[in-house]
């Protein structure tokens, strides 16, 4: 029974892998020109604010803390600014 519960492990943590990935890539939709069109919030920051779970659902978009995005690595309040400007 060992094996079964190590492989339902695996099942599970698989699943939320894909739960994740699909996450991210409705949140990227959802900022792209075919929706929202949100000029500046591209592929690459919407992967990098889920990993760091600055957004985990389209609503966080609207109310982000601007404090935490600068203190986030390759960001300042220069980023920051033009992100939101």
């Amino acid at each position: 029974m060992e094996g079964l519960e190590q492989n339902q492990g695996v099942s599970v943590e698989l699943e939320n892998d894909i739960t994740t990935v699909i996450s991210i890539e409705k949140l990227k939709h959802f900022v792209s020109k075919e929706a929202f069109n949100i000029d500046g919030f591209g592929k690459k920051i919407i992967e990098n604010f889920c990993n760091t779970k600055i957004i985990e659902l389209p609503q966080d978009i609207f109310k982000l803390d601007y404090n935490e995005i600068e203190r986030l690595e390759g960001w300042g309040k220069l980023s920051v600014n033009n992100l939101f400007l």
